[in-house]
């Protein structure tokens, strides 16, 4: 296989079929892969996107998008606020506390520090959406934002050098 240097085209003879020029064989090089990003098990090139298991061909991918997921912290806010209610109840009147005060306060004070571990423990979640014609696939999710920011502007760099 060979180019043509008048038009471009691909020419497997002496002679090009498009505009009719001699050519001189020379062989074909393979286009190298352009990587715009390769890390912690994401690859991002011009031609396709690894995300762990998943491959998705570059040319299924009309656009990128980015999004955030609160989780939800009721729970461990109910839990801090009933051990508060039990280390209340639990707090003698009269000065001496008896085994169920004593009980009901060490639970009262687990429920606390159970909730606010909790609580502290929940992160925000970033998204990556991949967007194709047959529809969007959240694709990664992460709680480092600077990470899920540079795989967007990967992709969307592959999108705009695809052509």
């Amino acid at each position: 296989m060979a180019l043509c240097e008048k038009c471009g085209t691909t020419v497997s003879g002496q002679t090009c079929l498009s505009c009719g020029t001699q050519v001189v064989a020379q062989p074909v090089t393979p286009t190298v892969e352009q990587v715009l990003l390769d890390e912690g098990g994401i690859f991002v090139s011009i031609s396709r996107i690894v995300l762990g298991p998943r491959t998705f061909a570059m040319t299924g991918i009309t656009s990128v998008g980015t999004s955030h997921s609160q989780p939800s912290r009721v729970g461990p806010v109910i839990a801090i606020l009933l051990g508060v209610f039990l280390v209340y109840r639990a707090i003698p009147s009269r000065g001496d506390m008896n085994p169920i005060e004593a009980l009901v306060m060490l639970v009262g004070l687990g429920l606390v520090a159970l909730g606010a571990w909790i609580f502290w423990k929940r992160k925000t979640g970033y998204v990556v959406t991949l967007h194709s014609a047959s529809g969007q696939v959240e694709s990664i999710v992460r709680q480092d934002q600077d990470f899920i920011e540079r795989l967007a502007a990967a992709v969307n760099q592959a999108i705009i050098l695809r052509g």
